[in-house]
């Protein structure tokens, strides 16, 4: 794939767990190449040339140990969070539509990882790639009832400040 397309298949299948930058994305396929863990080949016959990244014999032991591997802890950075915190120095209703938008992105997210699960769950081709990525669709979903349910706690929590606060 070249950089734009695994920029595209991203955005399609993991973006509500993973995301990647083109400024992330490239780099890190040029340092693949230069330790023989890809390799790249530029293709000719559109407007540009491309260059197309193939993961080689030593870059799959590589996936298959990082795999096996521990796992770094994430860092979690939430704005919205971060500004309900400090929110006692301003007003309830300036966080009620932050916090509905917050919702509204949570549902749309719910409903489309609905149908990657329906897409993937009719994946016959490989029986253990589908369970897989059903895992992570499975993952968003849940996570994403929990963002609605406490969106909602939220927002009635803010309702009740206001209500003081008048």
């Amino acid at each position: 794939m070249t950089g734009y397309e695994i920029k595209q298949e991203i955005e399609s299948s993991v973006a509500h767990f993973w995301s990647e930058s083109y400024g992330q994305i490239y780099p890190v396929l040029r340092r693949l190449a230069a330790q023989k863990l890809a390799t790249a080949k530029v293709e000719r016959g559109g407007i540009r040339p491309r260059r197309v990244f193939s993961i080689t014999s030593k870059g799959r032991d590589a996936l298959r140990s990082w795999l096996a591997g521990p796992t770094e802890p994430g860092v979690m950075r939430q704005e919205l969070i971060l500004k309900l915190f400090f929110g006692a120095h301003g007003s309830p209703n300036d966080l009620v539509p932050q916090v509905e938008s917050y919702r509204k992105r949570a549902e749309a997210l719910l409903g489309q990882l609905k149908e990657a699960e329906e897409e993937f769950s009719g994946d016959r081709a490989s029986e253990a790639k589908m369970r897989y990525r059903l895992m992570t669709v499975r993952a968003g979903q849940q996570l994403s009832q929990a963002r609605i349910k406490w969106a909602h706690q939220t927002l009635a929590a803010l309702a009740e400040l206001s209500g003081a606060n008048s």
